[in-house]
Formats: structure tokens, sequence, C-alpha cells
């Protein structure tokens, strides 16, 4: 008995450790919508700044992603907005995760492509 309530406790223990520790996925696009060819500015909140990103659509697709501004600290921002736009353009979703050791840059360029596109729905 005492071993069976030892088990149950390091289950629970581990799906807490792991759900705290896992990367937050953000749908920064819903599937179904469609999107007017052209580019787009989007705006997120980064961990230190804002960020601004410019957002091509062509054929209700992400065709280009760019990074306009941030004053992210040196070499965060640069790593999660190199992982993201990589995840977006070769796997064609816009739902990607957050880049290890850069989550809240991660999370506000996602924010900042989510801002975007909602400013290209038809």
């Amino acid at each position: 008995m005492r071993r069976l309530k030892s088990i149950c406790l390091l289950a629970v223990i581990t799906s807490l450790f792991a759900t705290g520790c896992a990367s937050k996925e953000v749908s920064v696009i819903n599937e179904g919508n469609t999107y007017k060819n052209g580019t787009y500015i989007g705006e997120g909140e980064g961990n230190s700044s804002n960020i601004k990103i410019e957002l091509t659509i062509d054929n209700n697709k992400i065709a280009d992603i760019k990074m306009l501004s941030q004053n992210e600290t040196a070499g965060y921002a640069d790593k999660a907005f190199d992982g993201i736009k990589s995840q977006i353009l070769e796997n064609g979703k816009s739902e990607v995760d957050n880049v290890t050791g850069a989550s809240k840059s991660s999370e506000g360029i996602k924010g900042a492509i989510q801002d975007a596109l909602q400013k290209s729905q038809k």
C-alpha cells in the first residue's frame, strides 16, 4: 500500500513538473479564415520591449516575416525570431512552439504575428 501511494505521488509530481515546463503553444491563426494578399505590420510585447514585425501574405499563406524593431536582451529575440520564422515557413503552419531559452521573446513575436494576421483577415 505504501508503495502504491509513493508511485501515485511520483506520478502527480511528474505530471505537474511536465506541465509547468512545457513550452506554451499559442495559436496565431484560426483555421478556415482567409487573408488578403499584402504586407502587414504587427506588434507584440516581448520580455523587455515591444516587438514589431512585417508579415507578407500571399495566396492565403504566410510568405515572409521580417523583424522591424525590438529592444530585447541581445541575442534572445533574434534566436526566437529565427526559430519561429523557420518553423512557420517550413511547416506551413502558424501554430509553433516557443524557442527554448527565449520564451518571452517568442511569445512577443507570435503576438506580433497574430496582430498582423488579424489585420489581414478578409
